[in-house]
């Protein structure tokens, strides 16, 4: 969609006002101050069951299909003794979740919408309207060396407020923004300046050769759309919304063109 010059400063407001100017199809960084207080982690509440989703990346030579499984784990939630100063985060849910594939113990973020086991390790993945970020684990330990409760007992002693608020600080800088590279106002309720927002709903995700596709829907245009993302790169490499692949390289406006071939 070609759209005037003089039209084009109006609808970045408008897109702005929408929410869906947070991110960029390419990484970028946010620092935080510094932060140097001593800290400790002290449990909060109990321990509780949970499910996740754990995709087993695929491979096209030799070929292998993307799988993805439901595994047990564990939810807890640590508060970071004494409380950080502001902008810093002082609450963080953790999992902790023995990974059969690896046989490592993991303790990881919490709420990802899916986690990923590659040569490296576990990372969680986000999904959300406006894009996606992603986070590995913050420890794994072989199953032979540890127990969970030691594993849990080794989380605490080694980590601190200040190392998962750099963990949460490498998760901003690995956020990819999904409206840079889809049509003007694909993520909102009806296709005007100024519509609501929508929470898109995720229809899959898998992993091939390094590359993560993940599979959304409009739920009130019935729109879907694709994005190709290889993590490595911190980079999305190709999207198709509603039929049309886009030009993920558009450039002066916050939004992508059709991809002319």
């Amino acid at each position: 969609m070609r759209i005037p010059m003089q039209h084009k400063t109006i609808l970045w407001f408008a897109l702005v006002s929408s929410g869906l100017l947070s991110f960029g199809n390419t990484a970028r960084c946010v620092d935080l101050p510094p932060f140097d207080t001593p800290t400790k982690l002290q449990l909060s509440g109990s321990w509780s069951n949970v499910t996740i989703k754990l995709v087993l990346p695929g491979s096209s030579n030799p070929p292998v299909k993307c799988t993805v499984e439901e595994i047990p784990a564990q939810r807890a939630v640590f508060k970071v003794i004494p409380r950080p100063p502001s902008p810093y985060w002082n609450e963080f849910s953790i999992i902790a979740v023995h990974e059969p594939h690896s046989g490592k113990n993991c303790l990881i973020a919490a709420d990802h919408t899916f986690y990923a086991l590659d040569k490296s390790g576990m990372t969680g993945y986000t999904v959300f309207t406006s894009g996606i970020y992603w986070l590995p684990s913050y420890l794994e330990v072989a199953d032979a060396e540890s127990n969970m409760p030691v594993a849990i007992a080794k989380f605490v002693k080694e980590f601190d407020g200040r190392k998962l608020n750099d963990g949460l600080l490498e998760e901003r800088r690995v956020r990819l923004g999904f409206q840079k590279v889809s049509p003007l106002f694909y993520g909102l309720e009806k296709p005007v300046g100024g519509a609501k927002r929508v929470d898109m709903k995720i229809e899959a995700f898998e992993i091939t050769d390094g590359v993560l596709r993940v599979d959304l829907r409009n739920p009130f245009t019935k729109a879907p759309a694709s994005f190709w993302i290889e993590p490595q790169q911190r980079k999305i490499i190709k999207s198709v919304v509603d039929g049309q692949e886009m030009n993920v390289n558009t450039r002066n406006q916050p939004w992508a063109d059709p991809l002319v071939q």
